[in-house]
């Protein structure tokens, strides 16, 4: 749609115009409405992915455990891989507040979990 296109193209010249650290990697694909997020970020990096996927630039976002700890950024669909972090069992309460992204009150009145 034509709101989307628009935001995108924000994001593009927010790229370009980054004075700061961006990964190549990250700067390709954001545009296309797709990009990761871990714990390895930059400051600059995380921001820029925070702010396309709370705007709907983004159609899916990859990412480790440490988004669900403490960023606001409610999906309509939570996957999650494995049940593993590392050679730890996911905890109850981990899991509860990943899958807790999908459908949040307020925002949205469903969510998938797979």
């Amino acid at each position: 749609d034509e709101r989307t296109k628009e935001r995108r193209k924000i994001l593009q010249t927010r790229i370009e115009s980054e004075t700061g650290y961006l990964d190549s990697v990250l700067a390709e694909i954001l545009p296309m409405g797709i990009s990761y997020h871990h714990s390895g970020l930059t400051g600059d990096e995380r921001t820029l992915i925070e702010e396309a996927f709370s705007t709907g630039v983004l159609l899916a976002l990859c990412c480790t455990s440490t988004l669900a700890a403490g960023v606001n950024l409610p999906a309509s669909r939570v996957i999650i891989r494995s049940i593993k972090i590392g050679t730890s069992q996911l905890s109850r309460t981990r899991y509860l507040q990943m899958v807790g992204r999908a459908g949040r009150t307020g925002l949205s009145s469903i969510g998938d979990m797979f």
